[in-house]
């Protein structure tokens, strides 16, 4: 990981992501799914993981959050990941559950172009968390062991707070990663 993706703005949102090479979760417990190059899998069934680890900012504690899913392929161009995953975020932590699906539009020997997305809900104690990134996502052979991969897309993020005081927060904004697998 190069940089961090999340941007905490009074403590109460998340703000903006972007990344370089494998990015960090996007907000405090949010799935890797989306951000990688999830792409058709060779078997009907694969598992899949990621222990992410994202410091904190200005002093504040930082977010490890440890994930499993279990890739099942649906045909010729369709993937879905069924996920789970365990959120530690300062003092509190939390299981987050959801999953991911991708779409293969286009594949050939040397790239292929698709859509992918993910849901990962979270529920802290007076808080709820939901990420639905959707990126477009490419990928191009470099050699016989080695594809790069890029996205781009939206990231869609809604808090909910048990306060009523507190008003809901919906917000979007873009998201790009790129790496080499």
């Amino acid at each position: 990981m190069t940089r961090s993706p999340r941007l905490l703005k009074g403590g109460s949102g998340v703000r903006g992501a972007a990344a370089v090479m494998w990015p960090a979760a996007a907000s405090a417990c949010d799935f890797y799914l989306a951000y990688g190059p999830m792409g058709m899998q060779a078997g009907q069934f694969a598992i899949g993981g990621a222990l992410l680890y994202e410091p904190g900012e200005d002093d504040a504690d930082g977010t490890m959050v440890l994930q499993g899913d279990l890739g099942i392929r649906a045909g010729q161009r369709f993937v879905v990941h069924p996920a789970i995953g365990y959120c530690s975020f300062g003092d509190e932590s939390e299981i987050s559950f959801g999953g991911g699906a991708a779409v293969s539009l286009i594949t050939n020997d040397q790239w292929s172009l698709g859509v992918q997305s993910h849901l990962a809900y979270t529920g802290f104690e007076g808080v709820s968390e939901m990420s639905i990134p959707v990126v477009a996502a490419a990928t191009f052979d470099v050699s016989e062991t080695a594809r790069l991969f890029a996205n781009f897309g939206l990231r869609f993020s809604r808090f909910s707070f048990d306060n009523e005081a507190i008003d809901s927060e919906t917000e979007s904004d873009p998201t790009a990663s790129a790496g080499i697998t």
